[in-house]
Order: C-alpha cells, then structure tokens, then sequence
C-alpha cells in the first residue's frame, strides 16, 4: 500500500508550492512587461521602427526567465507522489587548454547528483542538484524513496518527514534540524 502525508500536512506543503509558483509567475510576467515597456519606450522616443536591428536585443531579454534561469520548469511541472527511481553522482569536467593550477581544476570539476523521481501514475522528472546539501556525505535522496514532488518546489519531500535527523528543506534546500518543522533560513512552516 502507498503511503501519502496526513491531510494538514500535504496541505501546508502544497500551499508552500502554490506560494513559489505565484511569486514565480509574477515575477516573469513583471519583467516581460518591463522589457515591452522599455522597447515601446525606446521605439517612440528614438522614432524607430519595432523591427529596427538595434531592437533585437529586447526580444532576448524577454527570454532571460527562461533559458538561464529555467522558470518553464516551474510553470510546466507537476505535483505527484512518487519515488526515487535513482539517484547517483555524476563528475563533469570542463575542458582548456594550457597549464593550469589545482584550484582552476577543482573549479573546472562540476560535481553534480543526478535524480530520477517516478510517479505513482507514471509521471517523470529529472533532476540535477549541485547543492552541497543534497550532495553532503552521501545522496539526500535513495534509490526507493518515497516522495512528494511538488510543483513550484526544487526540492521533493521524503515521505515521513524524519524526526530524527536533519532533512532538506523544500523551498530552499537548507537542512532543517531534527524535530523542527520551520526553516531557519527561508522562514517557510509546514508543521
């Protein structure tokens, strides 16, 4: 039998999603339409067409949210319960050319865990951490796991909530002390 979060809790973390993904959106949509105001401004102030070359860089910005900061993969997620199909470090290595130092190495040496939750209902999501929190020591998230993926969040919840040790907060990725239900860092409850 599957097992799920009591209902005031799955509700909490929920709300907690809903509340990243709101401020996500607006945040998107404020910038698309600071970067249209600024291209109106300057097609009207400058006399220029909107097709003009020089107004090819507005159309980049109004991509910024998507491409090096990745909001599509908020806006197009899903919340499912799950588990953790696998979970493994991966080294990735920068290639240069010429003598370099051992720290420059070490910089140019991405460590990351590679983390694949199933749904229940066959849902999938990958994902790639680099945050020294889930790496510490050994994966946070095990092969089997039970899980809530949560739209809106980076980080899915293990299923219990353990009581006993340190576990990843799912709004910021900090460790939240055993037997504590608020993140000191972001301030987010779901007790």
């Amino acid at each position: 039998m599957k097992e799920f979060f009591d209902k005031d809790t799955e509700a909490k973390l929920l709300k907690l999603g809903r509340k990243k993904y709101a401020k996500t959106l607006i945040l998107t949509i404020l910038w698309i339409l600071l970067v249209l105001a600024a291209w109106i401004f300057y097609m009207v102030k400058m006399n220029r067409a909107w097709n003009t070359p020089s107004a090819f860089a507005y159309p980049l910005l109004c991509l910024l949210p998507f491409f090096p900061f990745r909001v599509h993969k908020t806006f197009f997620s899903k919340t499912f319960y799950g588990t953790v199909e696998s979970a493994r470090f991966s080294v990735v290595h920068k290639a240069v050319s010429g003598p370099i130092t051992y720290s420059q190495a070490k910089e140019l040496e991405i460590v990351t865990a590679d983390v694949v939750f199933r749904g229940d209902k066959g849902e999938k999501r990958s994902a790639a951490y680099r945050e020294a929190s889930v790496l510490a020591h050994d994966l946070y998230y095990k092969k089997d796991d039970r899980v809530l993926v949560i739209r809106g969040l980076k980080y899915p919840v293990k299923y219990p909530i353990p009581e006993a040790e340190e576990y990843l907060c799912p709004v910021c990725g900090n460790f939240i002390k055993p037997g504590k239900r608020t993140c000191r860092w972001c301030k987010a409850d779901f007790s």
